[in-house]
């Protein structure tokens, strides 16, 4: 391995096997056969259905409000939409006995696999159905007679060369096999060397948005790598994040190094305003270490606000807000601390809100961030103290050449020592048993239109929280002791809501240089707006669990523990938030949220 990489190295390749491919693109995107348009009944229904296979179903630009309170995707062979019918799990991959209840959609891309070996050809209808009140929302009928897609075989590689190291499949255009192509993951998913094969049938697929239309060819290549003479590269966290990039046609090649852990992510992408560094409103590249999956990722973001993504609004991966993922993985590895992930993205999508085009006549401002990922290998929240986050306008122009300004590689810079922690703090309740929490920006509001300002405090088992993103086989799942109440209906409602209140910087953040908590409060103001307080009660029984959390209702990873112990005891892990007592007679806890 080499110390110094730079954003696209020259590549000497072998060919070891090729396929060309003699299709011809469709005028337009292919998505399979039509089926036809989703009638709308009720709750926005929309979207445009698709036969891909005999078993798969692709809907175009999906929408619906997710106000239903038992509806799924739902097939089956009677005349009419009907109780007789079956559900099209979605997601197809899901926690729990039962299949999730369907959730709200704008404008997304699904895809539908019928079940239990079931093919297009033996139901008569799709639709978006009500189990417990038995309602159509929204139906598409499948046309008699309906052509569905059937595979085709290739031809068989030209075999050019034996086995060889570090061999991988590739795709690309042109009349040969070259380096300048994409890798395609194996029948892993993974993108490490490929193994040795002995007459095996497996199944690979193109990544990202790829088609059989948009490539000339497949080929295996082994690679070596070579030390480029060409770069550009720019410091965007100074010894903790670097990115490299060169134009190639259509797209930019990018190479993002990050000093970060396992659980971190790292994200370089266009500001939301020309000029400075601004997050809102910022077009990023999300990338990391899937340790559950083994694989290196970089996912397309959208950032409409601070907070974190509930489906509609906040830190939002293109794919959960009706957009796509239009970056396309290539490699990745972890060395010496670093994480490399090389990606490429189009210049220029069809995506007007999501994605913004990347000029190639000027410099545009780039922002650049790390932080932790949630249990969904999604981005949380970063810092904002030019550590984790930029704070200065940083300027590209894409289109130059040997624009290097980094003083060194990332992997020759020592790690910084981490901070020493603050004395710990412990919360003991008062003989009245009332805490006033103050708790902005992270909680508080009530206000549900605006996420990053709605921070619904309540009590739960649950150590990520974020009860109301959760389907309802979740939240049984999730112990609530209190903050979240029930309606008539059976709708599930936060009642810990009151003002929104935030600690803000009297100047700058000035946490990394203070000794305890309380000197760092001292650098703070509280603003709260106009408004009350709200108030949570919660009574501690004798069986409550020793150790409970304080959470957020409408986001993840917001809380932190409390420690239920006997009164005058403590708990026996220091550095954690104390204020719950029990005792022979149940403690009433008042809550006031500011």
């Amino acid at each position: 391995m080499y110390h110094y990489i730079a954003s696209h190295p020259t590549i000497e390749s072998d060919v070891e096997g090729q396929m060309e491919f003699h299709s011809r693109a469709p005028p337009e995107p292919y998505y399979g056969r039509l089926i036809g348009q989703l009638t709308e009944f009720a709750h926005g229904i929309k979207g445009t259905v698709y036969a891909v296979d005999e078993s798969t179903i692709f809907i175009k630009g999906f929408a619906y409000d997710g106000l239903g309170p038992d509806a799924y995707f739902w097939v089956g062979n009677s005349p009419r939409p009907s109780p007789e019918g079956y559900i099209i799990p979605y997601p197809e991959d899901y926690a729990g006995r039962d299949p999730p209840i369907l959730q709200a959609h704008n404008n997304t891309d699904i895809i539908l696999r019928l079940p239990m070996g079931k093919r297009i050809r033996d139901i008569r209808w799709l639709s978006v159905w009500c189990r417990r009140f038995t309602v159509d929302f929204g139906e598409v009928f499948i046309p008699p007679g309906l052509e569905v897609p059937k595979p085709r075989v290739l031809p068989e590689f030209k075999r050019l060369a034996h086995a060889g190291p570090d061999a991988y499949f590739w795709v690309g255009n042109g009349s040969e096999p070259n380096i300048m192509g994409i890798k395609v993951p194996n029948e892993m998913g993974s993108l490490e060397p490929l193994r040795g094969y002995q007459g095996e049938d497996i199944e690979i697929q193109l990544p990202g948005n790829l088609t059989v239309y948009d490539i000339d060819w497949l080929a295996v290549l082994t690679t070596t790598t070579v030390k480029p003479q060409h770069n550009n590269c720019r410091e965007m966290l100074g010894g903790r994040l670097q990115v490299q990039w060169e134009i190639q046609g259509d797209n930019v090649v990018v190479d993002l190094f990050g000093r970060i852990k396992e659980d971190q992510y790292m994200a370089f992408g266009l500001s939301g305003t020309q000029g400075r560094s601004q997050m809102v409103g910022g077009d990023v590249v999300v990338a990391f270490y899937d340790t559950s999956r083994r694989i290196f990722w970089a996912e397309d973001y959208y950032l409409s606000s601070l907070s974190q993504c509930d489906g509609k609004n906040g830190v939002c991966p293109d794919r959960r807000i009706g957009g796509r993922n239009d970056v396309i993985m290539i490699s990745g590895e972890r060395k010496n601390g670093v994480t490399r992930v090389r990606y490429t993205r189009p210049l220029q999508t069809n995506e007007p809100i999501n994605d913004r085009a990347i000029p190639l006549d000027r410099e545009i401002s780039v922002i650049g961030a790390i932080g932790p990922l949630n249990s969904g290998k999604e981005a949380n929240a970063h810092l904002h103290n030019g550590m984790d986050a930029t704070v200065d306008d940083i300027q590209i122009n894409f289109s130059l050449k040997n624009d290097h300004s980094c003083v060194a590689s990332i992997y020759d810079l020592k790690e910084e020592s981490t901070l020493k922690p603050w004395p710990q703090m412990t919360i003991i309740g008062d003989e009245n048993n009332v805490i006033n929490a103050k708790i902005g920006p992270t909680g508080g509001g009530d206000e549900p239109a605006q996420p990053a300002r709605y921070h619904p405090l309540y009590i739960c088992d649950s150590s990520e929280g974020g009860y109301g993103q959760l389907s309802s086989a979740e939240q049984q799942r999730q112990k609530v002791y209190a903050g979240v109440e029930t309606d008539a209906e059976g709708y599930k409602f936060p009642t810990g809501v009151g003002r929104y209140c935030e600690w803000k910087h009297k100047t700058v953040d000035k946490s990394a240089e203070s000794e305890s908590f309380e000197d760092y409060m001292k650098t703070l103001r509280l603003e709260c707006e106009d408004g009350k307080p709200g108030y949570l009660n919660w009574t501690v029984e004798m069986d409550t669990p020793d150790l409970v959390y304080y959470q957020c209702y409408t986001h993840k990873n917001l809380g932190w523990k409390i420690h239920v112990v006997d009164p005058g005891k403590l708990p026996q892990t220091s550095g954690k938030h104390n204020f719950g007592t029990k005792s022979q007679v149940s403690n009433a806890i008042y809550l006031i949220v500011f």
